[in-house]
């Protein structure tokens, strides 16, 4: 299925670059091209501009058979692009970005949305940005975004880089990533296998300055540095999981924990934990805990490793038409060598940026 899917989509993608811009049976909406020699391929080249959802509605209509959403778009406007996204997964398509382009921001949503989906070309995401300061608005607009990726069944992880990326950065899926995260989907289902998956821990973050064109963070290499490192990638791990669907994420609390705990000041038993956690994702289904790297301090002795930050949070249940939202010092102490949680403490705090919230 893979190879026969990946072959008729190459195979597509390059009897459409060779039709050219004056191809006869070419017709144009907006910034979608379909050419009824290759009756059962859309393409979305250029910006996703506000008359984009029209003119996709449009071109579905004049190419009833189309099942293949070619993509080549720097992204635009994130309300459209979740128009677009819910249009190709009512209609199950299929998504694709060739060798050589690119899908970067608001065109991430609609690839994602693909039934089958490959990225071969460039595929980029980060935060979404607005000209509004209104906190309310950008609570919504991160909930629309949460709603439909979860839907989407988008990897954790991805969400996880996206929300923490600045919007004046991209952070580019290299092709190891892309297997690693399960990104790529043949079949319905995420072709990555779990050593595949488990190889995220060896991937450095690289989101790419869009106006030097330069990695913006550096791993540190030094030797000493290593048990550091791991530290905050557990810290990474679970705060990606807490923020996927109750199922991974309660998997991974599952294992997270250590018999024996000292939850917020008083020993407790994992499975008391879990219970704890199991209670909260019912309360709150829909979550994203986002970390501030700089705000990250690691104290390591011979036997556990105290991991101390600043998250932010949000919270939300469609069911009960709720939604919070704030900021926390989080703290974790590590066993490096059992791989599991000892000690678990915080409290809310006041933003230093924002205020309460």
């Amino acid at each position: 299925m893979k190879f026969w899917f990946r072959s008729a989509v190459l195979g597509a993608a390059a009897v459409l670059s060779s039709t050219g811009l004056g191809s006869a049976s070419e017709r144009i909406f907006g910034p979608f091209r379909w050419d009824s020699l290759e009756p059962q391929v859309i393409e979305l080249r250029g910006e996703i501009d506000s008359g984009a959802a029209l003119n996709f509605r449009r071109v579905l209509s004049a190419a009833p058979q189309a099942n293949l959403l070619r993509l080549n778009s720097p992204g635009g406007l994130v309300t459209i692009a979740l128009l677009i996204a819910d249009d190709v997964d009512q209609r199950r398509m299929s998504t694709i970005i060739p060798p050589g382009a690119e899908c970067y921001s608001a065109c991430s949503f609609i690839f994602l949305a693909g039934v089958d989906r490959v990225a071969d070309g460039r595929l980029g995401v980060h935060q979404i940005s607005q000209n509004s300061p209104d906190l309310q608005s950008a609570q919504l607009a991160i909930s629309d975004i949460l709603d439909v990726l979860n839907r989407f069944s988008t990897p954790t992880e991805v969400l996880t880089v996206m929300f923490r990326t600045p919007p004046d950065q991209m952070y580019v899926f290299s092709q190891q990533e892309i297997a690693a995260l399960g990104i790529n989907r043949v079949g319905g289902s995420r072709t990555s296998s779990p050593s595949d998956r488990q190889a995220v821990a060896d991937i450095v973050p690289k989101p790419v300055d869009l106006a030097a064109g330069r990695p913006a963070i550096v791993a540190d290499s030094r030797p000493e540095a290593d048990l550091e490192e791991r530290s905050r990638r557990f810290l990474a791990q679970y705060l990606a999981a807490w923020s996927g669907g109750n199922d991974e994420a309660l998997t991974f609390m599952r294992r997270a924990y250590a018999d024996v705990v000292s939850f917020y000041g008083r020993p407790v038993t994992g499975s008391a934990v879990l219970e704890e956690k199991r209670k909260f994702a019912a309360r709150w289904p829909t979550r994203l805990y986002t970390l501030r790297p700089d705000s990250v301090r690691v104290r390591c002795t011979e036997r556990s490793c105290l991991v101390a930050s600043l998250i932010d949070w949000y919270a939300h249940s469609d069911a009960r038409r709720k939604t919070s939202r704030g900021a926390a010092e989080f703290n974790l102490e590590w066993d490096p060598v059992s791989g599991v949680i000892v000690g678990e403490s915080g409290k809310v705090v006041k933003d230093p940026v924002a205020g309460n919230r």
